[in-house]
């Protein structure tokens, strides 16, 4: 409500204190005295109370009717029952067999148009699911169960196929693979034709297909980086048999196996050195035929790739000053490539870095080690002490194969506890760079601190398997070889939850392969 108050001022002798001549001017002011009013109490507000919208748009109209036959439009009008918004439509609509071009979908007040492609195929149903790309307009609630189906022939096709992806090695759902189907059951389709079918899996790794038509179809599941719906190299891949689709209502419980093979180009993808000839480098995978020397071969060095590392390294052991030293980095008989690095500057004089394991408690059968980031030449036992209670612990201290981390051995005792005191100078990299002074101290865990595990594996396939207990990190903390139903037991084990994962060692080589589309050859179980 709007209230209005008018005050009539007069002079003190009671008269009106303006005198207009024209009455037609009392009108207007009147007029323009009442309009503003008006105004004023029109101000839109938003409407407060009431229920939250959450139905999501229906659509009123097709044109031509959803799920038409002998279908021959190049453009599908969707007409819904209030205000909608496109949204992210590009990525949203899923076009089932594809369209080349995709369908242009724009917005017209409430309803949505969906240009499509002139070469659509014959006697063929099409299906347009659009995701969560239509929303209502006031409170974004999607239209996630709108489809239009249309077949190019007499009738629709009305099979179906279903299933899960996961990934080969850990079993875990995989979300946003194409799962694609081809009615060409040459294994080279894959990387020349788009599917005739297709679905994407959701974030449980399920898909389901309608509107297949009858006949056996090559299905092939990709993590298409590109989306360009073709097998590229290095992209995620799985397949199974060949498929023959079902009637609606049923189910197929596929399980599809996809995994990311292994590049089979090996590269140095990155490097960095310093003036002392020591130089860091990365590779595309770990290779055991790499090898990295001075192409002048009157110089020498050490290569080195730690297990516990991803990069590897090479240090140059002797030769006299130069310039433009070259490096040959090959992998066999390969050549990769050749760096150029500069050695044998000074480096500013700085401490040492090293890490220790030994962190409060640690396990008698862990030892003690450091580990550092540079390579490590020399060690000087005489400035070392380790004791227990004030008493001397015999001990043996060595230079892993690694050349970056100093292994120290003796016999540690349950539930006792330690110390070590290292002095500056006890190692040496090959740097000159020496350990500042280091005091720790740590004890070991008490005996019944550890637990006994007995267990068996009982209907085991035929073949040769590996059984491997992980921890928490998904580290291999234990691991066991197999063909046949066995018991085992495990002493000392830690107060650890373990997974177990047994792999089917098919090729007999000690470790789990990927498959090959190729050779038909799936993933090891």
């Amino acid at each position: 409500m709007c209230l209005m108050t008018v005050d009539f001022a007069n002079s003190s002798n009671g008269s009106s204190r303006f005198k207009l001549r024209n009455h037609n001017w009392i009108k207007y002011l009147t007029t323009v005295a009442l309009a503003l009013v008006i105004i004023a109490c029109a101000n839109v507000r938003a409407p407060t109370g009431g229920k939250d919208d959450s139905t999501a748009p229906q659509v009123d109209l097709y044109s031509p009717s959803n799920f038409s036959t002998q279908f021959e439009s190049r453009q599908i009008i969707m007409e819904f029952d209030e205000w909608i918004q496109l949204n992210d439509i590009n990525n949203q609509l899923i076009v089932s067999p594809p369209m080349d071009p995709a369908p242009k979908v724009t917005l017209k007040k409430k309803s949505i148009i969906v240009e499509l492609s002139e070469n659509l195929l014959e006697n063929t149903t099409y299906s347009l699911s659009f995701g969560e790309g239509v929303e209502d307009y006031r409170a974004s609630n999607p239209a996630s169960e709108l489809r239009y189906v249309f077949s190019t022939g007499d009738a629709l096709d009305s099979l179906h196929f279903d299933g899960k992806v996961v990934d080969a090695f850990s079993g875990k759902p995989m979300e946003d693979v194409k799962v694609m189907l081809y009615d060409e059951l040459a294994d080279s389709v894959v990387t020349k034709e788009k599917p005739l079918y297709f679905g994407i899996t959701n974030k449980e790794g399920n898909f389901e297909i309608d509107y297949l038509k009858r006949g056996n179809f090559k299905c092939f599941a990709l993590l298409d980086d590109n989306a360009n719906y073709l097998l590229d190299d290095g992209e995620s891949h799985g397949w199974t048999e060949i498929i023959t689709p079902v009637v609606p209502d049923s189910s197929m419980d596929m399980i599809i196996r996809i995994h990311s093979p292994e590049s089979n180009i090996q590269l140095l993808t990155d490097y960095e050195s310093d003036s002392t000839g020591f130089v860091k480098m990365a590779f595309a995978y770990r290779g055991p035929s790499i090898s990295v020397l001075p192409v002048d071969p009157s110089n020498a060095g050490q290569y080195s790739w730690p297990k516990s590392q991803d990069s590897a390294y090479f240090w140059m052991t002797k030769g006299e000053p130069a310039n433009n030293l070259e490096l040959k980095i090959s992998d066999g008989d390969l050549v990769l490539d050749t760096i150029e690095i500069d050695w044998f500057s000074a480096l500013p004089t700085r401490a040492l870095p090293l890490k220790s394991n030994a962190k409060g408690k640690i396990r008698r059968d862990e030892g003690l080690n450091f580990s550092s980031s540079r390579i490590l030449t020399q060690i000087d036992p005489s400035k070392l002490s380790f004791e227990s209670d004030s008493t001397p612990v015999p001990f043996a201290i060595e230079i892993d194969e690694s050349s970056t981390q100093v292994d120290l051995k003796a016999q540690l005792v349950d539930d006792q506890k330690y110390k070590l005191l290292m002095l500056p100078g006890a190692i040496t990299s090959r740097e000159g760079w020496t350990n500042d002074t280091l005091d720790i101290s740590f004890s070991t865990q008490a005996t019944d601190y550890y637990g006994n595990l007995d267990f068996s594996v009982v209907g085991l396939p035929d073949g040769k398997h590996i059984l491997q207990f992980l921890n928490a990190r998904d580290d291999v903390t234990y691991e066991f070889t197999m063909s046949q139903d066995t018991s085992f037991s495990i002493s000392r084990v830690p107060p650890e939850t373990f997974t177990l994962r047994a792999i089917q060692d098919l090729n007999d080589n000690d470790e789990w392969d990927g498959g090959d589309y190729w050779r038909d050859q799936q993933p090891e179980k």
